[in-house]
């Protein structure tokens, strides 16, 4: 399966699984949505009301910004550290473990095989280079 998949992404190089969006979406809408995204899990009230403003809203402190890869495929980052990254990775599966209900993700990202290991309130990230 292919989909873009949206993590949380820190600089020690722990990930957590944020959500799935379809690959159907092109670049600008998924842009849009991790902005959303952003603001939804890290803004207060009052901040998202002004973000929110009509007609002259406050502007975003972390524009999503979009960039390409060296191999051509498409970045979207959010946010300080840790932030929202968005990637289209292909090879999307997932395991559940029974005795825990912990899920893995794995999936291929550019060329590099990856899984997360998530629960419903954290995650960990493993590389299989």
């Amino acid at each position: 399966m292919e989909a873009w998949l949206v993590k949380w992404v820190s600089v020690s190089g722990e990930d957590a699984v944020v959500t799935v969006l379809s690959a159907s979406l092109d670049e600008d809408t998924v842009r849009r949505r991790v902005e959303q995204l952003h603001t939804d899990l890290t803004a207060s009230i009052a901040e998202k009301l002004e973000y929110a403003r009509y007609p002259n809203p406050a502007p975003l402190p972390y524009p999503a910004i979009s960039s390409r890869l060296t191999d051509g495929r498409v970045s979207i980052d959010c946010g300080p550290n840790p932030f929202l990254q968005a990637r289209l990775v292909t090879d999307l599966r997932v395991e559940t473990n029974e005795e825990d209900g912990s899920e893995v993700l794995h999936y291929v990202d550019g060329e590099r095989m990856s899984s997360v290991t998530s629960s419903l309130s954290q995650g960990s990230v493993a590389d299989d280079q």
